[in-house]
């Protein structure tokens, strides 16, 4: 029986650039085990160790990519025994700041020999394949069979719509963000690795188009505040500031709204988008 030792997660954007792809945990201080190691002590049988692509949590400075791996069973004659300890495979353990999404969760499939390969096995509706809980113990791993191990990709920092779009043309070209997620969540036109600056414009125009017709739960002040004096920044895209009554308020840095007294909760007055958690 072998327990599974992956702890090759991502880490956090900072304020002033990416998390580091692969990191490792801050709290399990761990190393990977070496895979040749992994193959020589148990009869396993590696097909690829690497970068999960679009597992980092999308921003200005995108979260780190987490890890992962696909072995199996390789000259026993009996099932292997496996077992399996994890957390945040129901929903990301690390979320976003400023604007920033919040990087993938911790992942687990017992893939049969009809599976398909990594990311499409890494979904509920992928044929062949088995989404295991948080914890198993016991887990026969036949000749046949396969099991892939998905780390966690952790949060970005800021607005994805503020990243450079040459930045993430750079991160298609390096597989470390697709095509499809450059266009839907970071608004940048990447074919075959170029990028294309009109299109992105045109995306990105859209993109904050759209956020301005999502419902505002409440309108907390009105956009023609008369602001005289700014107090302190919170990050890239809160100011608390003075109004010409003498209001203390939080502000919008990029386009100058208002949402309401500095000591009350400001998301009450934003616009708010209910989208399923598989879209970012």
């Amino acid at each position: 029986a072998i327990m599974d030792g992956s702890h090759g997660m991502g880490s956090g954007a900072r304020c002033y650039d990416d998390g580091v792809d692969v990191g490792g945990s801050p709290l399990l201080q761990l190393s990977l085990v070496n895979v040749e190691f992994h193959e020589f002590d148990n009869p396993l049988l590696f097909e690829y160790r690497r970068r999960a692509i679009d597992t980092g949590g999308a921003g200005k400075y995108r979260g780190g990519l987490g890890m992962e791996e696909k072995y199996a069973a390789y000259g026993s004659d009996e099932p292997i025994q496996i077992t399996i300890a994890s957390y945040g495979t129901e929903g990301p353990s690390t979320i976003g700041l400023a604007g920033g999404l919040p990087g993938m969760q911790n992942r687990a499939f017992h893939l049969g020999p009809e599976s398909a390969d990594s990311h499409a096995a890494a979904s509920d509706e992928a044929s062949g394949s088995e989404r295991l809980p948080a914890a198993v113990t016991g887990l026969a791993l036949e000749e046949k069979s396969s099991l892939y191990i998905g780390g966690v990709g952790a949060g970005g920092f800021g607005d994805p719509i503020e990243r450079d779009p040459a930045q993430v043309a750079r991160d298609v070209r390096e597989r470390s963000v697709s095509p499809e997620r450059a266009r839907s969540i970071y608004g940048v036109e990447v074919i075959e690795g170029q990028l294309r600056a009109e299109e992105t414009q045109r995306l990105r125009s859209a993109l904050r188009e759209s956020r301005k017709q999502l419902p505002v739960p409440r309108r907390a002040t009105s956009e023609d505040v008369d602001v005289v004096g700014e107090l302190v920044a919170v990050g890239e895209i809160l100011t608390v500031v003075v109004s010409k009554d003498d209001d203390v308020l939080v502000q919008c840095a990029a386009c100058g709204n208002c949402f309401g007294p500095a000591d009350e909760n400001f998301k009450l007055a934003c616009a708010v988008d209910e989208v399923p958690l598989s879209a970012v």
